[in-house]
């Protein structure tokens, strides 16, 4: 088996990862490992395929680039507000919610301070609103 086919297999192996993995960062490190054996295996062939090599190392700079601001994400949650940090641990954590899909939902959130007696929405109005009950109580009437 010659050096070329190794990395025509090996890419596919990759693939086949790629298709079996859920998490995203997990999923693109498989796909630069695919690319990149799929970038050897053509350029080993009798005839190198210079079109698909270019295209294909322009999706490992994608994915590289990808990869950062996943990274990113995953520093910015480790390094939440304390504020935050706490909500997420009290309440979120144990139920298995990822801390980047938290900071994502509390980059969204906006602190809204309720009058006792103030509707916060109304039976049969629309509502684009997830509201998050930090302190006090609510009455829900039908």
């Amino acid at each position: 088996m010659s050096y070329s086919e190794i990395t025509g297999h090996t890419a596919f192996l990759f693939s086949l990862c790629m298709f079996l993995e859920t998490d995203i960062f997990n999923l693109r490190l498989f796909a630069i490992g695919s690319i990149l054996s799929s970038v050897i295996f053509q350029y080993y062939r009798e005839i190198p395929l210079l079109i698909p090599i270019r295209w294909n190392l322009l999706f490992v700079c994608i994915n590289i680039g990808m990869l950062g601001l996943l990274l990113q994400e995953y520093h910015e949650a480790e390094y939440m507000p304390k504020e935050q940090k706490d909500i997420y641990m009290k309440y979120l954590a144990a139920e298995g919610m990822d801390k980047v899909d938290f900071m994502h939902l509390m980059s969204k959130a906006e602190r809204k301070m309720v009058k006792p007696g103030e509707y916060l929405i109304r039976q049969g109005k629309m509502n684009y609103h997830v509201h998050y009950l930090a302190d006090g109580n609510v009455t829900v009437l039908r």
